[in-house]
């Protein structure tokens, strides 16, 4: 089997839209769709086109850990971390089995605005995925976990330690600590849905911010979190210039509306709160309060 498609839910309906984009694959023929949730039933109109769509029992809180089992359950030599809110198009996952069959252990797709009528959802957009938005074929030193893909074995060591599943922080040290080839193929497309409800907005760049936060800090001193908790002020000066020097902000063109940039640095200091909460504090229930705007994003982009 060449790919196994993993997803983490509630329910089969929160992630037909993904299916159904899985579905329409080059080589969905070659694909094992593989549902984690706490009691998922396949509708009788379910795609057909699969090799094979296998569920598998487990808690989605939190949503790391059922990840997790997703992806040592996988038979695919590779594995594609999909969302409930992004859309592969059609030639996207042959493009990415390419990149690993060239011998790449993980890249990622270029991330496109899938509701782009608002300022709100082009601010997302960059505040969270700047660097794979670009259209320029470039190696990496970091990946997302989401709608990335990546060789089976390594993405199953690190679902052996399901909390480095959560934004790919640990995911992307294990990677680099194994010398892993990490490469971003722009060619191959996802249409991505933003947030762009205020309250979605606040929520998830408080809870994000400080779910982050709080797994790259975790083996840290607690001297050292502290010094980052009280630095927080400079995070959205750093967090803006580095989304100002991506590729994808230099090449939006007029896509992008006039006042993306001040909407940003507008997120990235609601983030950088959450942030400082979670290196001075941990995650506390961030995981969980995400868990919502992770699975059910069209109720926040409005």
């Amino acid at each position: 089997m060449t790919l196994s498609v993993v997803l983490a839910l509630d329910r089969y309906e929160t992630a037909a839209e993904t299916i159904d984009a899985l579905s329409r694959q080059t080589i969905a023929g070659s694909i094992e769709i593989v549902l984690a949730g706490p009691a998922i039933a396949l509708p009788d109109d379910y795609p057909q086109c699969f090799e094979d769509i296998r569920i598998v029992e487990a808690a989605i809180d939190p949503l790391s850990a059922a990840r997790a089992r997703a992806i040592l359950a996988c038979t695919g030599r590779h594995v594609y971390v999909a969302e409930t809110h992004g859309f592969p198009r059609p030639d996207c996952l042959e493009l990415l089995v390419a990149a690993l069959d060239d011998g790449a252990t993980a890249v990622m797709p270029r991330l496109v605005n899938g509701n782009p009528e608002l300022l709100r959802s082009w601010a997302s957009l960059f505040a969270t995925y700047a660097a794979y938005t670009g259209t320029t074929p470039q190696p990496l030193t970091d990946v997302a976990l989401h709608n990335g893909c990546f060789r089976r074995e390594a993405l199953a060591e690190a679902a052996s330690a399901p909390p480095d599943l959560v934004y790919g922080v640990g995911l992307s040290e294990r990677l680099r600590a194994g010398g892993c080839e990490m490469r971003y193929v722009p060619a191959a497309v996802v249409d991505h849905v933003n947030i762009t409800s205020l309250r979605g907005i606040l929520l998830d760049r408080s809870f994000g911010g400080r779910l982050w936060a709080s797994r790259r800090s975790a083996h840290w001193s607690r001297t050292r979190r502290l010094a980052y908790a009280v630095a927080f002020p400079l995070a959205p000066v750093v967090m803006t210039k580095r989304i100002a020097a991506s590729d994808g902000w230099k090449q939006r063109g007029e896509a992008a509306p006039r006042g993306t940039l001040a909407a940003v640095v507008a997120m990235a200091a609601v983030q950088s709160v959450g942030e400082a909460l979670g290196y001075a504090l941990g995650g506390g229930g961030s995981e969980v309060g995400h868990r919502p705007l992770e699975l059910h994003r069209r109720s926040y982009a409005r």
